[in-house]
């Protein structure tokens, strides 16, 4: 980096107004008169953590990619070298948040089905079905337990 780049990189736009007036700041100016980067576009980028953009520096030829913002995703403006450490933290954020959503399903399932797993059979076929006779135990089952007393 040089005196006419950007001094540091941008991890993430706060909002859409702040990536709005940094691409005014960015595309405003004669890019390369100043000593400022020169812009080119990339093909489609092949998900949101791609950079949409690369720009050069014409001092220094500092490589500059820019991913801009997209609904919950918020972008980045960053030397290249930085961009491949910032997409291996992205994903392991998200890694994790999976695994704590994860979590939580499990979590709310075990507390819903446990007390059901506790409630006698006999009580939930008269609460299902109120007209049924009480199901009563096989007799062979009775022979069973009279033979162990």
């Amino acid at each position: 980096m040089c005196e006419a780049c950007f001094v540091k990189g941008i991890h993430r736009f706060s909002s859409a107004d702040v990536f709005a007036k940094f691409e005014q700041q960015l595309l405003g100016t004669n890019l390369q008169a100043q000593g400022r980067p020169a812009y080119w576009p990339v093909p489609a980028p092949l998900t949101a953590f791609e950079p949409e953009a690369f720009y050069r520096c014409g001092t220094c030829h500092q490589i500059w990619a820019l991913a801009a913002p997209d609904n919950a995703w918020r972008g980045y403006f960053l030397p290249l070298e930085a961009v491949r450490a910032h997409q291996r933290q992205r994903q392991r954020s998200d890694a994790r948040i999976k695994y704590y959503v994860l979590a939580m399903v499990t979590a709310v399932l075990w507390l819903i089905l446990t007390p059901l797993a506790k409630v006698d059979v006999t009580q939930l076929s008269t609460a299902f079905f109120p007209n049924q006779q009480k199901v009563t135990a096989h007799p062979l089952a009775q022979v069973g337990r009279w033979r162990n007393s």
